[in-house]
């Protein structure tokens, strides 16, 4: 076979039986002069300047078959040897050679694969890639994979946001998929650390200079969202919806204990205390848990030694309530930890953070611009949060000061994320008893129950935690609002889907609580929830660009 001078080819074989690179088809040129005269001589190409690597044997096939044209005056013609291993035979045509080359291919001897030693400076970003996160793939596997990414249209660094685990199952088991994309998301979030910390007063979440979370979720959640709208396809997907039954098998990655687990230590810096305090035993806890009952039974009971009393047996107060103890058990042994004075002394040493004096320091900073936000921003988007506030102005009438635009605040911010007043409070008459309450109608998690027509007329506050009455007179709306939240933490309890929003807005823009990883949301199904909620975030981030001086 004649072909043009100047294509030198070559393909390297990578034998599966063998992890070294087998050297390639030797190749023997006889230079041929135009008048057809036999004068000839051999010659060899300088292979380190002219390498063409295949990967696939199409590949290989088509680079012999396509016409080069690289200018040279006298054709050659080819001879060449196979150097596969235990194979030493010669061909004369590149046809012969091909299909030589393919009987191997079917008999799993070799694959077309790019050099095995090639420099850094030669490795491709994709190899790159892959290599860094799975460094044991096999070759074949891997460029199976690297050709399908370049054949969907990922050229960059940043072009691998947008790869779905679909696209990797081409080359990649389910886990090493799943591995590969989650190394590839770290990059992401990295990225966005690195260009909030590069400009971090245009880019940083900020509310009145205080850093909501890590302070670079909402980027994140920006640059997320722009990969799922690259993603989506422009023919809507009919997909039919499959019918669960209870006992379905759950698909989480997390057990279902171990999850439960982790949002019950979300938040808390001493959520299980392994040892007693050196100068405590077991016998001097009890004495100062006995106390503390006899002490709550005093109304001049001196709240400096109550808080040096609940804060030394707070070692096992953890232990009674991660034991499980029912809430009924924990007010007969605890009285004062249901109390506004001693659920502090317990948060503060589970969190770290003071619960009512960080919610008012909090609520300077940042309630003005929250409310005026929700009530010249807000009431122009939709229509029924319009209504809302209209119904809300109504029920305050001329009422003015601090509690109500607490109050204001706490239920525009329920009609921002749509979610309902009735699971946060519970309305009865102002005079009703504590014993006349309807428990039965109360929610489980901890609610606060009104005695009165609105949360602004009220002038008494209860609260029921699995609908038990555990504070039956308490004077404020805020100190009601500081011992409802602080009970999802002090007793282990999941925020209810109902209020997820609602609840880790406070938690993270008036509480100061911001883990970077998990979620105290309780969850229902085997979805798995963001680190932070989306809506949230938005509302940070609306809220950061708003002004309202």
């Amino acid at each position: 076979m004649i072909v043009r001078s100047g294509s030198a080819r070559k393909a390297l074989c990578s034998s599966r039986n063998f992890s070294h690179t087998i050297r390639a088809p030797t190749i023997r040129e006889e230079t041929i002069s135009s008048d057809n005269q036999k004068k000839s001589h051999a010659s060899s190409y300088d292979l380190k300047n002219r390498t063409v690597y295949a990967r696939l044997y199409s590949a290989f096939k088509g680079h012999f078959y396509r016409v080069h044209n690289a200018p040279q005056a006298a054709p050659i013609a080819v001879v060449a040897d196979c150097a596969v291993s235990l194979c030493a035979r010669r061909f004369h045509t590149v046809k012969e050679l091909v299909s030589h080359l393919n009987d191997h291919i079917g008999e799993g001897r070799c694959h077309f694969v790019f050099s095995a030693n090639m420099t850094d400076s030669e490795r491709t970003f994709l190899d790159v890639a892959i290599m860094e996160v799975l460094p044991q793939l096999q070759a074949v596997n891997k460029n199976i994979l690297e050709e399908h990414l370049q054949s969907i249209g990922v050229e960059t660094y940043d072009d691998l946001r947008f790869v779905t685990e679909a696209d990797l199952m081409t080359a990649l088991r389910p886990v090493e998929a799943k591995k590969l994309l989650s190394a590839w998301k770290r990059k992401c979030k990295k990225h966005s650390t690195d260009v909030v910390a590069k400009y971090p007063s245009s880019l940083q979440d900020v509310i009145e200079g205080d850093i909501v979370g890590t302070g670079y979720h909402s980027l994140v959640k920006q640059l997320q969202n722009r990969i799922e709208n690259v993603r989506r396809t422009s023919t809507p997907k009919i997909t039919k919806r499959k019918h669960q039954t209870d006992d379905s098998d759950q698909t989480d990655e997390i057990p279902l204990e171990e999850r439960a687990a982790m949002q019950d230590i979300y938040g808390c810096i001493k959520w299980n205390v392994k040892f007693l305090p050196l100068e405590e035993t077991q016998e001097s806890q009890k004495q100062k848990m006995e106390k503390l009952k006899v002490m709550f039974q005093h109304s001049d009971a001196n709240p400096e030694e109550v808080k040096c009393l609940m804060k030394s047996t707070f070692y096992t107060q953890r232990q009674h309530v991660n034991q499980g103890k029912s809430i009924k058990c924990l007010r007969e042994e605890w009285p004062f930890w249901f109390d506004e004075l001693g659920m502090s002394v317990h948060f503060m040493e589970l969190t770290g953070i003071d619960l009512k004096e960080t919610f008012t320091r909090n609520l300077d900073l940042k309630g003005k611009r929250l409310l005026d936000y929700m009530t010249t921003v807000c009431v122009n988007k939709s229509k029924k949060f319009l209504q809302n506030y209209a119904r809300l102005q109504r029920m305050r009438g001329q009422r003015s000061g601090c509690s109500d635009d607490v109050i204001e605040m706490i239920l525009l911010l329920l009609s921002y994320f749509d979610e309902e007043e009735e699971s946060m409070f519970f309305h009865v008459e102002d005079t009703c008893l504590a014993e006349e309450v309807q428990l039965e109608q109360v929610p489980l998690t901890p609610v606060v129950i009104v005695c009165g027509q609105s949360c602004y007329s009220s002038t008494r506050y209860m609260l029921s935690l699995d609908r038990n009455l555990i504070n039956t007179n308490i004077s404020s709306f805020i100190s009601a609002l500081c011992l409802m939240f602080g009970s999802y933490y002090c007793f282990n309890i999941h925020y209810p889907s109902e209020l997820a929003s609602t609840l880790e807005f406070l938690q993270r823009c008036f509480f100061s609580i911001n883990p970077e990883k998990g979620t105290k949301v309780e969850n229902k199904n085997s979805k798995r929830r963001l680190n932070v909620n989306p809506r949230v975030l938005t509302l940070i981030q609306e809220l950061s660009d708003h002004e309202w001086r």
